[in-house]
C-alpha cells in the first residue's frame, strides 16, 4: 500500500461537485487525507447553477485544501468552451 511505502498524505480531487460529500467523509475518517473540491472542465455542462454557493460552503471545511479539478480543457472538448469558462469563473 502507499502508506506502507512511506506516503504520508493524500489529496483527493473531486471531478464533479457532487463527489465532494463522499470525499469529505473519507478525509474526515483519515487523518492523512485532504481533498480538493470543484468540477472538472470536461463535466462543465453539468455545473449546477447554485454550485458556486455550495462550493464556497464546502471550501470552509478544514479538510478542503484546494479548489479543483477546475480550469479549461479545449483538447478533449467534452463540454463547450462557454460552459467551461462559466464553470471556471464561478469556481
Amino acid at each position: 500500500s502507499a502508506r506502507a511505502r512511506g506516503v504520508r498524505g493524500f489529496l483527493l480531487p473531486s471531478i464533479e461537485i457532487d463527489d465532494a460529500p463522499l470525499l469529505l467523509e473519507l478525509c474526515h475518517a483519515n487523518d492523512d487525507m485532504w481533498c480538493a473540491v470543484g468540477h472538472h472542465p470536461n463535466a462543465a455542462g453539468s455545473w449546477p447553477r447554485a454550485a458556486a454557493k455550495r462550493l464556497h460552503a464546502l471550501a470552509s471545511d478544514p479538510k478542503v485544501v484546494a479548489i479543483g479539478e477546475c480550469g479549461l480543457d479545449f483538447f478533449h472538448q467534452r463540454a463547450s468552451p462557454a460552459d467551461q469558462e462559466r464553470a471556471m469563473r464561478e469556481q
